[in-house]
């Protein structure tokens, strides 16, 4: 009997440090997703510049319509890649949701910055 109990005990230990393991890999998954997501939206205001600066060109004869069209795509296709990045967050906040035993819609204040360690600079190598 004696054994059966410490056999829980350690069962139980275990399902503790794997649900805060869990925990940790979610949230740390929601800071990255939510950094993602600005480096798309920053993308998206470089590329709708560069709209701004290609249709600027073709108005006065330095740029065709189809670099504008292919600025215009590119443009389209970040805008699709942030919307994409908006759902990975969303599904981020439902994961760290539930493990919290929250309600699924419950907005999260992330104390915590992700640390983006040191480029490499292999041109120095």
């Amino acid at each position: 009997l004696g054994a059966l109990v410490e056999r829980a005990d350690v069962q139980a230990w275990l399902m503790i440090e794997q649900t805060v393991a869990a925990l940790l890999q979610a949230y740390d998954a929601v800071l990255v997703q939510r950094q993602l997501l600005e480096v798309w939206e920053e993308a998206v205001s470089a590329s709708e510049a560069r709209l701004a600066w290609t249709n600027d060109r073709r108005d006065f004869g330095a740029a065709t319509e189809f670099d504008a069209l292919q600025v215009e795509n590119a443009l389209l296709a970040d805008r699709l890649s942030r919307a994409q990045q908006g759902a990975a967050l969303a599904a981020a906040l439902r994961t760290l949701n539930r493990l919290m035993g929250a309600d699924l819609a419950t907005e999260w204040t992330l104390i915590s910055n992700l640390v983006v360690p040191e480029a490499i600079d292999f041109m120095a190598l």
